[in-house]
């Protein structure tokens, strides 16, 4: 995947919100529910509705958390693939500004990381995963 090419949320059919530690993403034309935990959360309101490069998330979340870039770009690949599969995110348009807020120290995760299984589940290597997602009847 192309660091420097940038995606946002996928607005107006996606909606999100953000609860705490998590963040519900709901695709209107789909019905399908998701529900974001963790770094997964985070990466995902980087991208928010200005869009950002794989790259720049990658650099934010190494100012938030511990850990070697490889380990964060290769998860983060595999978070943006499954992303765009499900259509939550969408390449953003050329010209648009950046918006990443800065952040002057490292927040601490306040829980360990576990996903919790509902069905169907989409499970990511390493830190980035989905919580849950399910379809709406």
């Amino acid at each position: 995947m192309d660091g420097n090419k940038r995606f946002r949320v996928n607005e107006p059919g996606v909606l999100c919100q953000q609860f705490d530690q998590e963040v519900a993403v709901v695709h209107l034309a789909t019905g399908n529910y998701h529900s974001l935990s963790g770094i997964a959360a985070e990466a995902f309101l980087i991208l928010g509705s200005a869009g950002a490069s794989r790259d720049d998330v990658v650099a934010e979340l190494l100012l938030r958390y511990d850990t070697s870039r490889e380990v964060i770009e290769k998860d983060l690949s595999v978070f943006l693939e499954e992303l765009q599969s499900q259509r939550l995110i969408v390449p953003a348009r050329e010209g648009a500004p950046r918006v990443i807020k800065a952040v002057t120290e490292r927040p601490q995760p306040a829980l360990p990381i576990r996903p919790r299984r509902s069905r169907p589940s989409t499970t990511c290597k390493s830190c980035f995963y989905w919580i849950r997602s399910m379809t709406w009847a």
